[in-house]
Parts: structure tokens; sequence; C-alpha cells
């Protein structure tokens, strides 16, 4: 039992899986590997879905209310350049080809990111994002054009102001609708094929008339989207 116990411990595991990895990346090792598996894992991965979703620093500055954010206790944590590098390698080679950047975070909160989308569309990646669109300043404007960015998602769930503060706790309206707009008047004026910019919405009050009207309320971007 206590041999069972012991191969069972989790430093035990720990240790294994280190050392696996070191006898892997051994110079002959890691030829053979990569003759033998990586063809297989190529086949495979054929059927394999081509989106990636990474979340380069998993910290949001709101508290919407259909959100698990604000109840997560997971340690807050910026993704090293290097370690998201190498998930994009290892995406390119296998076949990803869009990368979403958007999960239970705010990706304009990461200092990094336009490097980190400069580096994936360096890879031929698709890049995407999703918003809440409060952060934004005219720099981040500027470089989120430069970056080549293909789309940008703002999360609005109302074009009301009382029924949007409600649900994004701790965002305010004129601010979000305001960036929206500076966002959308820099790239046209500046004549940017790119991001597409667009708006989805999630109906959390019924009697919210304010996404009915979505084209008339906030004009100018390519998509309007409402689930």
């Amino acid at each position: 039992k206590k041999y069972i116990n012991l191969i069972n411990s989790q430093t035990v595991k720990t240790n294994a899986y280190h050392w696996g990895i070191k006898f892997l990346n051994l110079p002959v090792i890691s030829k053979i590997y990569a003759a033998v598996y990586w063809p297989q894992i190529r086949r495979k991965s054929k059927n394999m879905p081509r989106c990636l979703v990474i979340e380069p620093y998993n910290v949001c500055n709101l508290e919407c209310i259909m959100c698990p954010y604000p109840d997560m206790t997971r340690e807050k944590v910026r993704m090293d350049l290097s370690l998201f590098t190498k998930i994009i390698d290892d995406a390119v080679i296998n076949n990803f080809r869009t990368l979403s950047l958007s999960l239970y975070n705010e990706p304009f909160m990461d200092i990094s990111i336009f490097e980190k989308i400069k580096y994936a569309k360096g890879k031929g990646m698709e890049v995407t994002i999703t918003t809440n669109g409060t952060v934004l300043t005219d720099d981040m404007i500027k470089n989120t054009m430069e970056s080549g960015l293909d789309y940008v998602t703002f999360s609005i769930d109302s074009l009301d102001k009382e029924n949007y503060e409600k649900i994004r706790v701790n965002a305010k309206f004129e601010t979000t609708i305001n960036n929206v707009k500076k966002m959308v008047e820099y790239r046209n004026s500046n004549n940017y094929k790119k991001p597409i910019i667009a708006m989805s919405a999630v109906r959390q009050l019924e009697n919210d008339s304010s996404l009915d009207h979505l084209e008339d309320l906030l004009k100018g971007l390519d998509l309007y989207a409402i689930a």
C-alpha cells in the first residue's frame, strides 16, 4: 500500500512529468518523436477545431451581472510573451487559423496585447478581440489599427444608459459609447480596412427596447448581433 500511495502522490506524478519532458527534449529523442508522432498528430488534427482561444491576462475591470468573473478565485496572471509565442507556433503547426484573445478577461488591460496580436498576425493567423470598450485610449485605438487586428467586437448589452450600467457594473455608458465611436472614426478617417468593428449584445432585461434599434442608436459599425 505504501508503494501504491507513493506512485499516486502528486509530487511523484509532477516529477515524472517534468523528467519525461526533459527526456523528450533530448536532441536525438526529440527528432525521433517528431518523425514518428508529429505526422500522426497532423493527420488527426485535420478534424480538429481551427480556432484557438487564449486569455493573455485573466483580469477584467467590470462585474457584469451575467458573468462568473467576479466569483472567480484563480490567481491573476499575465501570460509571458515567450509562452504566448510558443503556443502560437504550436497552433500554426497544427493548422489553427483563428485566434481569439477573449474569454473572461478584458484584453486591452494586457500591456503586451499589441505585441501578441502582431506576433500571431505575423504567423498568418486571423486575430479577434471581444472587449467591453471601457479602458480604450487614443493610443490604444491607434495601436489597434497598426497591429493588423482583424475583428473587434464590443460587448454592449443595452443602449439605454440606466440599463447598461445595471448590467455592466463599474462601466460608464458615455465612456463606452464614445470609445466605440472614436475607433470607428479613426479607422474610417485613416482608411484602414481592418479591423471589422462589431457590437454584440445579450438581452438581459425583457423591457429593454434599445436593442431593437441598434443601427439607429449606434451608427457606423460593420456588424450588429443580439442573442
